[in-house]
């Protein structure tokens, strides 16, 4: 999955945003849980660090798609749109997971830096 995350990352350092190694922790912890105990919703509240502002972007997928696919889809979503363009956020960790039925979780943790 390292190809899948790694391109996922170029997309996003094009829109500004940083590799950011706790945010990245946390977003594979998230990406793993999900698959593991079967569930996909929000959570902020465990988030790492001290940070002025926070998000979280899902996509669950049981066809194989690229990060790009993932990256358009969430490009054509109002909301993810706006929170990857209108918030400023600079800082990024990316995970994801898979399910032994081949379904892929992505979880990509934002951040806007004090």
């Amino acid at each position: 999955m390292a190809h899948l995350i790694i391109a996922m990352l170029l997309l996003l350092s094009a829109l500004g945003l940083t590799f950011d190694l706790p945010l990245f922790s946390y977003a594979q912890v998230r990406a793993d849980d999900m698959v593991a105990q079967d569930y996909f919703r929000h959570d902020l509240g465990a988030y790492p660090g001290s940070y002025c502002a926070k998000g979280e972007l899902m996509a669950k997928s049981t066809a194989t798609v690229d990060a790009e696919a993932v990256m358009n889809a969430w490009q054509d979503s109002e909301s993810h749109a706006y929170v990857l363009n209108e918030l400023r956020m600079d800082r990024v960790g990316i995970g994801i997971a898979r399910a032994e039925d081949g379904t892929t979780i992505w979880v990509v943790a934002l951040a806007r830096s004090c």
